[in-house]
């Protein structure tokens, strides 16, 4: 009988992957010229401090690009038998803040992780890890997925992983505001994963 070993991640940023530096005095100059281009006056006072605002909030936001999101994976450890961890490693509900690259507008959700270890495992919270900084960069939702799974797969080598992501999306909202509650749903997988992960990334999305 397939076993799952499953958790539950909800809150926090854990990434301790390295960050790159940001110019923050070329992204200032850079919202006030935004402003200046939409007929706004940036010294203004309401407005005098939103460059520097905006600068800090995509500096954190962007603070994944050039970070291989396998690097939070760390040292796996070695996996000595199923009996110990199961057919199937899940990790679930894993919360994430993204940023389309197409309007630049935020999407944010939840990830599910599942693989199938073979001789090497990792923390549950090493996976979250991988999640945020795979997610703190200019992104695609069905592209987040596989970054996701292949920064496992590089690092684990498990049989087979599973990403399930839905989210909601700014753009979307934006673009047709009857459709602003509606989640995009994308599953990645690599390798030999079980019918049973499938199974359950199905029955989640059922039950939206």
């Amino acid at each position: 009988m397939l076993s799952v070993t499953e958790a539950t991640v909800e809150s926090g940023p854990i990434c301790d992957s390295p960050q790159r530096s940001v110019n923050r005095a070329d992204a200032i100059a850079a919202v006030r010229q935004l402003l200046v281009a939409v007929g706004e006056d940036p010294d203004r006072p309401e407005l005098a401090r939103t460059p520097s605002r905006v600068a800090g909030m995509f500096s954190d936001l962007f603070s994944g690009i050039g970070v291989d999101p396998a690097t939070a994976l760390g040292t796996p450890l070695a996996n000595l038998s199923t009996d110990e961890t199961g057919d199937l490693v899940a990790l679930t509900g894993i919360r994430f803040t993204s940023v389309c690259e197409h309007h630049l507008l935020p999407f944010m959700g939840t990830a599910d992780v599942f693989y199938a270890p073979d001789q090497r495992i990792a923390g549950l919270s090493r996976i979250a890890a991988v999640v945020e900084s795979a997610a703190r960069r200019p992104q695609l939702q069905e592209r987040f997925g596989m970054d996701i799974a292949g920064a496992v797969m590089s690092v684990l080598q498990p049989h087979g992983v599973m990403v399930r992501v839905q989210a909601t999306h700014g753009c979307v909202a934006h673009a047709a505001p009857t459709a602003a509650d509606s989640r995009a749903v994308t599953i990645a997988r690599l390798g030999d994963i079980s019918a049973v992960a499938l199974q359950l990334a199905l029955r989640e999305t059922r039950d939206l």
